[in-house]
């Protein structure tokens, strides 16, 4: 599965490479040291960021929310890649419910510079800096 996952993104990578024009084969550079697999979400723990992106289903993101909340600290920031469901909805249930918030990328997402970040009633502004410079740094122009 991890050399199929490292494929995928080497093509995606390649792509973004060959289909924009802001983007050089020297950006993409040492991507492999970049990408870390992990055999479980509790190895979340060191991470400042977390987003979300499995498929659009409220019980599944639930308890995929609750080991991420069980991982990672209080203060880190926790996004969701939904669609679908509004995030005042995924954030009613959790623990600290200020630190999550939307971050829709539009596909192609290798390619796409659209990223919508989404507050939630609850969303605290301190969790929506982070996002902004997030997608900033992915080279995204986050609204």
């Amino acid at each position: 599965a991890e050399e199929k996952c490292r494929n995928y993104v080497k093509a995606g990578i390649e792509e973004l490479v060959d289909r924009v024009s802001t983007y050089s084969a020297a950006t993409s550079d040492g991507w492999e040291t970049r990408l870390t697999f992990v055999g479980s979400l509790a190895e979340f723990s060191p991470c400042d960021f977390v987003i979300e992106s499995v498929f659009e289903d409220f019980d599944l993101k639930q308890s995929v929310f609750d080991i991420i909340e069980a991982a990672v600290g209080p203060e880190v920031s926790i996004a969701s890649n939904t669609s679908a469901i509004p995030i005042t909805e995924l954030q009613k249930s959790r623990k600290v419910p200020g630190r999550f918030l939307g971050m829709h990328m539009m596909a192609p997402v290798q390619v796409s510079r659209f990223l919508e970040v989404v507050r939630g009633e609850m969303t605290q502004e301190g969790a929506l800096d982070p996002a902004m410079q997030l997608g900033k740094a992915m080279g995204k122009e986050p609204t």
